[in-house]
């Protein structure tokens, strides 16, 4: 499987649930961003961001999460007291090239425009990474960040979050949706991911073409 590395730190402290339904599945797991090329990769499944349906290929949105602004705790405890979205501007802004920054959730959140800056990272797993070393203040994923948060290895600021759209979805050749370890892994994932706060808007966002937070090449 190729998946997303942001998707694998949402994966990796649930795949023991996998191993123990499916002991026999051996998972070879790859963090990448490049699409697969089913036709010439040993891949099986790939998860990647966003939704974007294709001819031959079965693309299950999975993933659907909020963003809001997070930073170490030691960083925010020996600094002035951050009481408006101005105020993220005193601290290094870690942005995810090619994605919506922290400019644009300040500017979304009331503050005044202003030309961005900062640190960008091209993988959004680098850039969390960041945050929690305390190089700065970044956007994080709640689906994703929220475990950091109830660990307190991150402090979320602030109650706006920008919208809800799809994050991740689950990408397979139709043809090969019966193979058993696909099958199975696919079940599996699916169920993981139904629990998860939005799972119900799924199939809404897809519809309605509300759907991505940005498509990777």
């Amino acid at each position: 499987m190729r998946a997303a590395p942001g998707f694998l730190r949402w994966l990796m402290p649930r795949l023991s649930g996998f191993h123990e339904l499916y002991p026999d599945i051996e998972l070879n797991l790859c963090g990448s961003l490049v699409r697969a090329d089913f036709a010439s990769e040993e891949v099986d499944i790939n998860i990647r961001w966003g939704f974007e349906p294709i001819k031959g290929l079965l693309v299950t949105p999975l993933i659907a999460s909020s963003r809001y602004p997070v930073i170490n705790p030691d960083l925010l405890r020996k600094s002035p007291p951050i009481k408006k979205p101005d105020d993220l501007r005193r601290f290094t802004l870690l942005h995810e090239a090619g994605c919506p920054n922290l400019e644009n959730w300040i500017t979304f959140a009331g503050g005044k425009p202003d030309v961005g800056r900062g640190l960008r990272f091209d993988h959004y797993d680098r850039l969390l990474q960041a945050v929690t070393d305390g190089q700065g203040i970044g956007l994080g994923f709640d689906v994703i960040v929220s475990s950091d948060i109830d660990a307190r290895r991150l402090v979320r600021l602030f109650d706006v979050e920008f919208p809800v759209r799809i994050l991740y979805s689950l990408v397979t050749p139709i043809a090969w949706c019966e193979r058993p370890r696909v099958a199975a892994f696919r079940s599996w994932v699916i169920g993981e991911a139904a629990v998860l706060k939005h799972a119900n808007d799924l199939p809404r966002m897809a519809s309605s073409g509300d759907i991505s937070v940005h498509i990777r090449p």
